[in-house]
């Protein structure tokens, strides 16, 4: 399985292009919830299929995924400046979002905000809360872009926010670090 190193561990957007065979003469945006990947990503999922299919019936099979899943928590924390026991790896944005909303003993008065930039998988659950008593407030932005003041205004007595590093209608990378230290 090849992998990618570099000096600092950073990939360059025209590297990973490189690296992704469709889109040698494509533009592609909606990698959200389907896209088509890099080569190194490729094999290494064919690598881990062959190892299961033809290895040893002997051998534990999921062992050696439950490193690669330990290695990817350290290596998104480390990113993130997070523990990597903070780090859920889940199926999809849909399910990690579900898992949470579902996760907490919310109770009549509780507040959620979300922005007007998210992808469904973010506002579904909380309209499903809405019904429970849960308070949703939308921060509406202007172009992609999150006003600071209305955001801490927002989110002053909310158990929690719920917004996207990269919105998926304008492509907009939001403050991450900013926003979760007034939240």
């Amino acid at each position: 399985m090849r992998t990618i190193q570099l000096d600092d561990d950073r990939m360059t957007p025209r590297e990973l292009r490189a690296d992704v065979p469709a889109l040698g003469d494509a533009a592609y945006f909606n990698f959200g919830a389907h896209g088509p990947s890099p080569e190194y990503v490729v094999e290494a999922a064919g690598s881990f299929v062959a190892d299961h299919e033809y290895g040893s019936a002997t051998t534990d099979p999921y062992g050696h995924a439950f490193e690669t899943y330990d290695r990817v928590r350290e290596r998104i924390a480390e990113f993130v400046g997070a523990d990597p026991a903070e780090i859920a790896l889940t199926e999809s944005t849909t399910d990690g979002i579900n898992r949470v909303a579902g996760a907490i003993d919310w109770e009549p008065g509780d507040v959620v905000v979300r922005t007007d930039l998210e992808h469904p998988a973010g506002v579904l659950p909380w309209k499903r809360l809405e019904r429970e008593g849960v308070e949703v407030r939308v921060l509406e932005t202007e172009d992609g872009r999150v006003d600071p003041d209305e955001y801490a205004e927002a989110v002053a007595d909310a158990r929690l926010v719920c917004f996207s590093a990269i919105t998926w209608t304008h492509g907009t990378r939001l403050p991450v670090a900013d926003l979760v230290e007034v939240a």
